[in-house]
């Protein structure tokens, strides 16, 4: 189990002392006290954190979205008494949420929120950290983001939210879809106009129709509502 805190003990306005990043290890017995191992104390907020899954045992562990920009710590290192923490290239903008796609290329893409409760939503085009791309920079206090294929094209799209009417006067949920194949190019279409103040979203195909539907909650809106995906046939 991962925790990672908003800012650390006493840190006033992302100064001050550091977030404590910890792993607690599942035990055995999960009646006997779980051991807790420190990652990392130099980031001074945090916000979201993405988990990533491979074979390769180098490229498994967790992205971490910060005031420090975003950072990738190996699943190898969870236990080590100096875990490798990997500053990512051209990612040192402060960031507030983050998710990990696949686009047509089938190369990893990075999806940001930035800064923290930000107004751009930005795309890194392979996982190294490559030129980004904002897709959007009429968010206010953008505070969801998730990624799925929707379309059922073959490639990840991004939805983003936020929940502070924007420069238009308008809350809600859009999708971005790429339209190339190399992660520059990328349509927007409203999913909800309005209707939601979206502090957050979950996807999960509730239906079980094989495509992946949206559940988002509004604070400001006062509402939960479900996405039905009704996309192709």
């Amino acid at each position: 189990m991962i925790a990672a805190p908003l800012h650390g003990i006493g840190n006033k306005n992302g100064e001050g002392t550091g977030v404590n990043i910890l792993i607690f290890e599942y035990p055995q017995d999960v009646n006997t006290e779980w051991q807790v191992h420190k990652l990392a104390s130099n980031m001074h907020l945090t916000h979201n954190f993405e988990i990533t899954e491979s074979g390769d045992k180098s490229k498994s562990g967790f992205y971490l979205a910060g005031k420090e920009g975003v950072k990738f710590i190996k699943e190898s290192s969870f236990t080590a008494s100096n875990p490798e923490i990997d500053q990512l290239p051209g990612m040192d903008s402060a960031a507030g949420e983050i998710r990990i796609g696949k686009g047509f290329s089938k190369e990893s893409f990075v999806a940001t929120i930035e800064p923290m409760h930000g107004g751009n939503l930005v795309v890194y085009p392979g996982d190294a950290g490559h030129q980004s791309k904002i897709l959007d920079d009429n968010l206010r206090e953008g505070h969801a983001l998730a990624i799925g294929d929707f379309l059922g094209n073959g490639s990840n799209q991004v939805v983003a939210g936020w929940r502070v009417p924007n420069r238009d006067s308008l809350v809600g949920i859009k999708l971005f879809v790429e339209k190339n194949g190399n992660g520059t190019g990328w349509d927007s279409h409203w999913i909800d106009r309005n209707g939601m103040a979206c502090e957050d979203m979950k996807i999960m195909d509730l239906d079980q129709d094989g495509k992946p539907d949206i559940i988002a909650s509004g604070r400001a809106t006062h509402n939960l509502k479900i996405y039905w995906n009704k996309s192709g046939k």
